[in-house]
């Protein structure tokens, strides 16, 4: 026989079969296998539903959904996602899709962009699902790991704008503009264009020059 089982016994000082994690490789997938001398690791053993050891067919897996793992080796029907998906979980993994894609053309993977980005670029539609689905761009973010720094520099941006209508406001209160002057003349240059203004005009007063000039004229 092998070694024999003892209790209490320290792993790491036992002499014989020990495990070796960086031994044997998967024939499948290439990673390395959990048991020592197998052939398969834990996922390709179960899509295929062989013994990870020696590799014998156990058990058929075509009737089988396989949730739990091997999708990526192993053939699974081609099922409606309705079937077995809520509509908002299909309309979160739609918005997903499309903002990576966006975030990776514009050159901001891993950012989640601002409403008025979206909305610059043609992307209104996005930005309306993602609120819809997600409850805000914030929620969005933290559900899909993005970083929220173009969201919080718009915050603050738009709290500093506040601030300064609300600064301007307060200062306008305080010192209001002088009233401005209107547009009346006054003065007593009426007397220049009809003649009834006095000193101004070149002909003498009424009444005053006629009899003078008529006795001067006699005299002479």
């Amino acid at each position: 026989g092998g070694p024999e089982r003892r209790v209490n016994e320290n792993k790491l000082l036992r002499k014989g079969i020990r495990a070796n994690p960086y031994g044997a490789a998967c024939k499948i997938c290439k990673l390395k296998t959990q048991q020592n001398n197998a052939m398969y690791c834990s996922i390709c053993a179960y899509a295929k539903g062989s013994c990870a050891i020696c590799g014998k067919q156990v058990l058929d897996t075509s009737m089988y959904a396989m949730r739990e793992g091997g999708n990526q080796w192993h053939t699974v029907r081609s099922r409606d996602a309705a079937s077995f998906k809520s509509a908002e979980q299909i309309a979160r993994e739609e918005a997903q899709e499309q903002l990576f894609a966006h975030l990776e053309a514009t050159g901001q993977v891993g950012r989640m962009p601002t409403r008025g980005g979206l909305e610059s670029a043609g992307k209104k539609a996005l930005a309306d699902q993602l609120v819809q689905t997600f409850g805000g761009l914030h929620a969005a973010a933290d559900a899909l790991s993005l970083s929220k720094r173009n969201l919080i520099e718009e915050a603050e941006a738009r709290k500093e704008r506040k601030q300064l209508a609300a600064q301007r406001a307060v200062e306008a209160s305080q010192h209001p503009p002088p009233p401005q002057a209107t547009g009346v003349a006054v003065g007593g240059g009426g007397g220049r264009d009809d003649g009834a203004g006095g000193g101004d005009s070149d002909d003498p007063p009424p009444g005053i020059g006629e009899g003078s000039g008529g006795g001067a004229v006699t005299a002479g």
